[in-house]
């Protein structure tokens, strides 16, 4: 019966969600390659192709090849008075990628919320012998910055905290502290100190980095105009894999792609026969990409592809145009006239950190190079530029080779209302073996629950579901018998429990904290924590975990036993025990559920 139906759902599924060729696929990589000694990659076996991707756990800032032109970014006066700081710059050619972005241009990644000594532990990098001049934001921190940045830092003697003591013996002259004084009553002795850049008056590089108690500890998020500072002026940040960012890129969990069938070079132009239907680059978004045709008459390089599934495929046919023929719309909000508001034609392939373009099309060899391509980004305004800051080469490309369309979690599928309903009454009927397909409507209007009313019903689901089968018939296969089954474990209780799945119909824990952020959680401290809320850790790469609290204080927690295959283990909310792959995680977070 359970073949039977999960055979009708994935036809139904197949038949009518989308012909896109999706490819999931057992991971066992081959050797590392490297493209120019820089960017390491592995190399999958995907419908008999050899397919060559990054390998973002090895890959960092420091790894990319540098730019190959000068540039300059220009802000307008306005723009530079609403933000408070100039984020205007300019390079030169050879310079790299991590002297010209900066931290709020890669604020995808939640990288304002690492602080210095996580990044230090993940990278190797020493921060006993650096002085506060090698954090460079603190050059533009206050006495009253820091303050709201670090708790309890308001508490201590100034006398302990050596920049401070300088600080206030140079503005205040003869005047001294007594030996008890805390920084807060300074602060109210001598308020002409609160506002002053320790930069302006201090040369920071006398004073090591635990000079400042808590500086090191403190997110970078929590810092006075954290997004001006270079990634390159964060010590070891350079270095650290793009995989172990807060929301680093993994290993995809699906891969679609395209083969190329033969490359086009520069002397080729736009065909006035061919709208956008028949190319796959164009504009892109955080998902998606929108294709967009080469104008008529205009220069237009581009690769003709085909498809592993033959002339029915998505992209037989199709071409993908050279970012250096064809510019095209880009970046949103008040940074969109950036370049123009122009960028290189290109594809978003693995995430909205970067896009994807094709460059160096080489009709004689047969060949092209893949490159990436950044934008600038102001967090406080919600904007980003046209991603123009590149081309950054990173894979070549040949004819008769495949090419990666999509790398990353599984898009979402639209399917045709028609259908919808069957579709849901199957999910009514099955969802607990299949709970997390992403085919849950999320509650609106004014009946939804509350956050405590969603809560006690997870609570009383976990008591109805108790200690519940993951394994082989009792779960999607994906989960591999149970073994990979805690996103999927907890989804069951949601389900149960009347609460849209997280995760966006996948099994990952990290798409499942992407659903918090986004507005479906709320971040709470262990002792805040109680039963029925949520635990998660990260500890890089494929290593995430996550479970139920069960009790206040969330000292104990309920998840999936891979080696059991059943959600029935009990364990504290690191998950931690000796030889636990969880050791030592990078991120330990607690939600609540609120919608």
């Amino acid at each position: 019966m359970l073949r039977k139906i999960r055979k009708n759902f994935f036809l139904v599924f197949l038949l009518f969600g989308s012909f896109l060729l999706t490819i999931y696929f057992a991971r066992s990589p081959q050797p590392a390659l490297a493209i120019d000694g820089n960017i390491p990659t592995i190399v999958e076996n995907i419908e008999g192709y050899q397919v060559e991707i990054p390998d973002w756990s090895r890959t960092s800032f420091s790894s990319f090849p540098a730019l190959s032109e000068a540039g300059e970014i220009s802000f307008a006066p306005d723009t530079i008075a609403q933000l408070g700081y100039d984020p205007s710059r300019m390079w030169g050619a050879g310079e790299s990628i991590d002297r010209i972005l900066n931290l709020g241009d890669i604020g995808v990644t939640q990288i304002d919320k690492f602080a210095p000594e996580q990044i230090a532990n993940l990278t190797g990098t020493d921060l006993a012998n650096l002085n506060l001049d090698d954090l460079k934001l603190m050059n533009w921190q206050s006495v009253q910055s820091l303050t709201k940045a670090i708790p309890g830092l308001n508490d201590l003697p100034v006398k302990e905290i050596a920049p401070f003591a300088d600080l206030f013996s140079q503005v205040q002259g003869g005047n001294v502290l007594g030996a008890a004084t805390t920084v807060g009553e300074m602060l109210n002795i001598a308020p002409e100190l609160g506002k002053l850049p320790l930069g302006d008056k201090l040369n920071l590089s006398k004073y090591g980095l635990d000079s400042i108690p808590g500086a090191k500890l403190t997110e970078l998020g929590k810092f006075q105009d954290w997004q001006k500072s270079l990634i390159g002026e964060v010590p070891g940040l350079k270095d650290l894999p793009l995989g172990d960012f807060p929301l680093g890129l993994g290993i995809p969990a699906a891969i679609q792609i395209a083969l190329i069938s033969q490359v086009f070079g520069n002397s080729e132009y736009g065909d006035p026969n061919l709208n956008d239907t028949y190319f796959v680059s164009g504009e892109t978004s955080k998902t998606s990409t929108k294709p967009v045709a080469c104008p008529a008459g205009e220069p237009c390089a581009y690769l003709e592809l085909g498809d592993p599934a033959g002339s029915e495929g998505l992209y037989y046919g199709k071409r993908w145009v050279s970012g250096e023929s064809q510019q095209v719309e880009g970046g949103h909000g008040v940074l969109k006239s950036l370049n123009g508001g122009k960028q290189p034609t290109g594809r978003t392939v693995y995430t909205d950190l970067f896009q994807v373009s094709m460059i160096l099309p080489s009709e004689p060899d047969g060949s092209a190079t893949l490159a990436l391509n950044f934008p600038v980004c102001i967090p406080q305004l919600n904007s980003c530029s046209p991603k123009f800051i590149g081309p950054i080469p990173f894979l070549p490309v040949k004819e008769n080779g495949p090419i990666v369309m999509f790398g990353g979690t599984p898009p979402v599928v639209n399917i045709p209302m028609n259908f919808q309903g069957e579709i849901n009454q199957i999910m009514a009927q099955f969802g607990n073996i299949l709970p997390n397909s992403g085919f849950f409507t999320p509650c609106t209007g004014e009946d939804c629950p509350t956050a405590e009313e969603i809560q006690q019903a997870i609570v009383e689901a976990l008591e109805r579901k108790g200690n519940f089968l993951t394994g082989w018939g009792h779960s999607p296969d994906a989960t591999q018998g149970g073994t990979k089954a805690c996103m999927f474990a907890v989804n069951s209780v949601l389900a149960d429990a009347g609460v849209q799945p997280l995760g966006n119909g996948t099994l990952s824990v990290l798409e499942a904290r992407q659903d918090l952020i986004n507005g479906r959680g709320q971040i709470l401290s262990q002792s805040q924590a109680t039963a029925g809320d949520l635990v998660l850790v990260d500890a890089g790469g494929s290593r995430q975990h996550i479970g139920i609290c069960l009790n206040n204080g969330c000292t104990k927690v309920k998840s999936n036993s891979s080696s059991n295959a059943s959600f029935s283990w009990i364990s504290n909310p690191s998950f931690s025990y000796p030889g636990s792959p969880y050791n030592g995680a990078k991120l330990q977070e607690f939600w609540r559920v609120t919608n």
